[in-house]
């Protein structure tokens, strides 16, 4: 009888009610799901007990519930035989990390000899660190257990992960759920950063930034992006010492200030090139330097200085009618009346306006003011010569601090950029 590989995923807490959880999870992960089953790997989906809203559950029984559902075995659904289990990987959402984290590091739970088989854990937006949104969840025991700084997360923390287990964790600053974002960095696994806040807590599971992060895991080749350590230890005597992610602009973990849990800059290099040599200018900005002067070997560039006229294009929000002018259009006249009814007269807006150039006599029909560069005739600047930028890395920078005597540290990451984005 084939041995077989199993991969477990093992939810969140849910927010749908009167459905099964597992369902739901198996029809939004599919590409996940399928990645796996690629790989050769069993697929086995999950359906935690009340969803982790039962009042009187607390990780550690959802904990023995996992280790229980382990050891019952792979069921085949073709025939419907129970087959051996060489190797297990747990992938967990959110609380599901947490849950599967638990039990690997809690020798009490489960049976040893199934644990060994465990030889990956995968946690995707999981609280590692606690987040204060857990203050919306049901009157439960794992809402009080995931605040920031609380002694479930410092125990969960302080124990040691199983050094036979790969240990992977994969968050994006999309999420609105973990406060601060950084929450979810765990020191003893292999972080990865989304680097796309439109991927948010539910999207972590089934974007293509994920799946290119696992596809790179399952084949041996895992690429680590943003912070993978919390700072050294603090200078502070206090045996209760711990550092706490907290938001950039604020000194609590908690509050709408956390959400702002971190600072966002790109470094730009120039890529001006003259006779093979290159400019080795570097900046760092969060918007793209247009106006980067100073480079050495870059284009002699010359400005425009533009001029408003008075003369206008007018177009009717309602009908599209267009008319020239310089002054706006009487929006009821002779003329005609606007196409569409309620009321049935026109509303003119500018759409553009002439521009004229005092140096080169250049006109140009726009509604804003026209890009300054590239006048044949006009002054150059000072700093004659413009670099030309490109986007080589973003620069994040953490700040923590510590829960005893309030130090504040702070860590910067340069993630060059990549497709986990």
């Amino acid at each position: 009888m084939r041995k077989t590989k199993l991969a477990v995923f093992v939810h969140g807490w849910g927010v749908i009610k009167n459905r099964d959880q597992s369902r739901q999870w198996y029809r939004k992960n599919q590409r996940l799901i399928r990645l796996f089953e690629g790989q050769g790997y069993e697929t086995m989906v999950l359906s935690m007990p009340g969803k982790y809203k039962l009042p009187d559950w607390d990780f550690e029984k959802y904990a023995h519930f996992l280790a229980d559902e382990l050891e019952k075995g792979y069921l085949c659904p073709h025939c419907e035989q129970k087959l051996p289990v060489e190797e297990i990987a747990l992938i967990g959402h959110s609380m599901g990390g947490i849950t599967c984290r638990l039990y690997l590091q809690e020798g009490g739970i489960g049976d040893p000899d199934t644990k060994s088989k465990v030889n990956m854990l995968i946690t995707l937006a999981s609280p590692h660190h606690g987040t204060s949104v857990g203050v919306q969840l049901n009157n439960s025991k794992c809402r009080d257990l995931l605040w920031p700084g609380s002694d479930f997360i410092r125990e969960l923390n302080d124990a040691d992960f199983p050094k036979d287990v790969d240990f992977h964790s994969i968050w994006s600053t999309g999420d609105g759920v973990m406060v601060p974002k950084h929450t979810s960095v765990s020191e003893n696994a292999s972080n990865y950063l989304i680097d796309n806040i439109s991927v948010r807590h539910n999207g972590v599971m089934h974007r293509s930034n994920t799946e290119d992060i696992v596809r790179d895991i399952l084949k041996g080749d895992p690429k680590p992006t943003g912070l993978q350590e919390y700072p050294d230890e603090c200078n502070c005597n206090s045996k209760d010492k711990y550092w706490m992610p907290v938001g950039y602009r604020s000194e609590k973990p908690t509050g709408p200030k956390a959400r702002n849990s971190m600072r966002k800059e790109y470094l730009f290099a120039c890529k001006n090139m003259i006779n093979n040599n290159e400019c080795d200018e570097t900046t760092d900005s969060l918007w793209w330097p247009n106006w980067w002067w100073g480079c050495e070997i870059g284009k002699n560039e010359r400005l425009h200085t533009w001029r408003r006229t008075s003369y206008r294009g007018w177009r009717c929000r309602k009908c599209g009618d267009r008319k020239k002018g310089t002054n706006r259009p009487r929006n009821f006249d002779s003329s005609g009346i606007c196409d569409r009814p309620f009321p049935r007269w026109h509303r003119y807006r500018i759409e553009w306006e002439k521009w004229e150039c005092e140096n080169c006599r250049t006109t140009t029909n726009r509604r804003w003011r026209p890009p300054i560069i590239g006048c044949e005739v006009g002054k150059a600047p000072d700093l004659n010569r413009r670099h030309d930028p490109i986007r080589v890395a973003t620069r994040f920078i953490f700040k923590f601090k510590c829960s005893s005597c309030g130090d504040i540290r702070t860590i910067q990451e340069e993630t060059p950029i990549s497709y986990y984005r």
